[in-house]
């Protein structure tokens, strides 16, 4: 087999002949007449040669030299910006290779050095394709890879998984994908970081008409839901989803709009602005319908500008993130501080201060857990003795379920969401022994290890710093673990509260085997009710509490937050509307709901219902 051929050492020399044969073969062409000097190598292997096709248009071809001396008699004419082509035509044909550190062919980098038969899934499966049964392998082997689908697969794989572009180009990863199936390296499957981007984008304007089509023949109006969100490249994106019935089936879809960059501050004007700009590119401006949002006071003004837009009240369609008002509620069940909260509980100014409350707040039962809880996780030595604590207990257990257990870690709250704070409540109550004899045992070895020898046995050496994990004013005591448990109790009902009205009011099958849907706009009244009602019992038992005075404040603060944005419901009329129209409770429900209440409750209801019906 003939070898391959370095290119310095095989560049071809012309003559006359050789250009009288060339024009003879292209009539009507002429040599290439440019303004810059071309300086690819592959121009040392080919004539430049142009055509006039008009006043205003010049065609440029590369024909093969190597071609024109051999006289083959078909010479194919390579355009001058494919020079690619031309670099496979000398390394096919003439088997040139390209010089070190310029630009190789698709061709030669298949090779990648080795014969073509190395690169060949024939050469990976040892068959010879001159065998009819071996033949027939290696072509089903090859029909059997399908390239398209595999970049698919790792575009959706790489989306649905939010992982970084570059780990299509992970070398481990592309080695795996060669191992199962060479035929991703033969054919050069692999995709580079601006490819899946490309991909990425040409995905969603393939479906985006299909998407415009599927929102403007939507029966009803068209429901959203935004917010903004930092990505952890310090991008402000603002995402934005839409809900609606669909005209083949009616029923309830949901769909990513977009997630537009915001940057800068982030007014009320310029969210509304971005909100309507999406709409406007989706073609449904005249479908629009109500929207759900946080409790930011920006948002407000967006919906003002929307409203202005599209020709309705904004904060009449203006719905609010009910577990934003749960998450708001709840931090000031466990830390709030608001001076009215403690002013509604205190009848003579010199019973609790604010500076008293606030020092409850930060050391009080929640706050010295949180201490703890991050001593321990931040400490080997202590996470590793409560495993030890936890593991001696389980080791001598009864029976062989307790023994199988393994010792728990405590839960980390992070400060911003109350859920964290209830995880972290509820992990402490469960290792609630082995706090106290963590305690024991770690003091136990602090002393040991800081025993003064020249003081005597019973005594610490005068260096020896006491560390915070060990210090009293941080440890619990029963009073505060009696007033944990209550937090756990309310926290409870908030969070059954919250997966009751987390969803997107689709049915589904549930857990159990049930079918039925959360997150119905119809349940929010209940919602708030049943939370109301919960803190007020809790308002009527805390003389029962220990410290009952700062439990109260807490509570109280969480009850007014609550209120606070029930009464805002009257600005938004379909919960009313919702809750009536509801086949199983109607007004009547409303009302047995609000027996104990004013009448006049329900007539502002009822009012508002007609409202949103008209």
């Amino acid at each position: 087999m003939e070898s391959f051929i370095q290119a310095e050492s095989a560049i071809p020399i012309t003559n006359d002949q050789h250009h009288a044969e060339l024009f003879e073969r292209f009539r009507r062409w002429t040599f290439a007449e440019r303004v810059r000097e071309v300086t690819s190598w592959i121009w040392d292997f080919g004539f430049d040669i142009q055509r006039i096709v008009n006043r205003d248009t010049t065609e440029r071809r590369w024909i093969c030299k190597l071609c024109i001396i051999q006289r083959r008699p078909s010479i194919k004419p390579i355009t001058d910006s494919g020079l690619q082509n031309a670099a496979g035509h000398l390394y096919t044909h003439h088997r040139i290779l390209a010089p070190d550190g310029k630009t190789k062919s698709r061709e030669e980098k298949l090779s990648s050095g080795t014969s073509n038969r190395a690169r060949s899934i024939a050469y990976f499966m040892n068959l010879n394709p001159e065998k009819p049964s071996e033949q027939a392998a290696i072509n089903k082997a090859i029909q059997s890879f399908d390239r398209k689908r595999f970049q698919r697969l790792l575009v959706e794989w790489i989306v649905k998984e939010n992982l970084p572009f570059s780990i299509a180009e992970h070398e481990g990863l592309r080695a795996l994908f060669e191992y199962l199936n060479p035929q991703i390296a033969i054919q050069q499957a692999n995709l580079t970081r601006p490819m899946i981007k490309i991909k990425i984008l040409n995905e969603f304007h393939r479906h985006q008409d299909t998407v415009i089509a599927t929102l403007q023949s939507a029966p009803g109006l068209i429901h959203y839901a935004f917010d903004g969100w930092r990505s952890g490249n310090r991008r402000n994106v603002f995402g934005i989803c839409c809900f609606f019935r669909d005209s083949t089936s009616n029923q309830p879809r949901k769909i990513v709009l977009g997630l537009p960059e915001l940057p800068g501050s982030h007014t009320g004007i310029k969210i509304g602005q971005v909100v309507v700009d999406l709409i406007e590119e989706f073609g449904v401006g005249d479908k629009t319908g109500y929207f759900v949002m946080d409790n930011a006071a920006n948002n407000d003004t967006a919906m003002d500008f929307i409203g202005h837009k599209y020709g309705f009240d904004g904060r009449g369609r203006r719905g609010r993130c009910f577990g934003h008002i749960l998450n708001l509620s709840a931090k000031l069940l466990l830390f709030g501080n608001e001076q009215q909260s403690v002013n509604s509980f205190v009848e003579t100014p010199d019973q609790l201060t604010e500076a008293e409350y606030d020092l409850w707040r930060k050391e009080g039962p929640v706050g010295k857990l949180r201490i703890l809880v991050i001593a321990i996780d931040s400490s080997d030595r202590l996470t590793d003795l409560f495993a030890r604590l936890q593991a001696n207990d389980i080791s001598t257990a009864q029976t062989v379920c307790d023994r199988s257990k393994k010792p728990l870690h405590v839960v980390k709250d992070n400060q911003t969401r109350w859920l964290g704070s209830l995880y972290m409540i509820r992990r402490a109550l469960q290792l609630r022994p082995y706090f106290d004899l963590l305690k024991v045992s770690y003091q136990r070895e602090w002393e040991a290890e800081n025993r003064s020898r020249v003081l005597g046995s019973n005594s610490l050496r005068r260096s020896a710093k006491l560390p915070a994990f060990l210090e009293e004013r941080n440890w619990l005591t029963p009073n505060d673990w009696a007033v944990i448990e209550h937090l756990e109790r309310i926290l409870t009902d908030y969070e059954h509260t919250l997966l009751r009205l987390e969803g997107d009011g689709q049915i589904r099958r549930r857990t159990g085997g049930f079918e039925g849907s959360y997150g119905n706009v119809w349940d929010v009244l209940p919602a708030f009710e049943f939370l109301l009602g919960r803190l007020e019992y809790y308002k009527a038992v805390a003389s029962d509490v220990p410290d009952p005075i700062q439990f109260k404040v807490g509570v109280n603060a969480a009850w007014d937050k609550l209120n606070y944005y029930y009464s805002k419901l009257d600005e938004t009329p379909i919960y009313y509307a919702a809750f009536a129209l509801h086949p199983a409770k109607r007004w009547q429900g409303l009302e047995k709901m609000w027996e104990s209440q004013n009448i006049s409750w329900i007539t502002a209801a009822k009012k508002d219902r007609q409202r949103c019906m008209a």
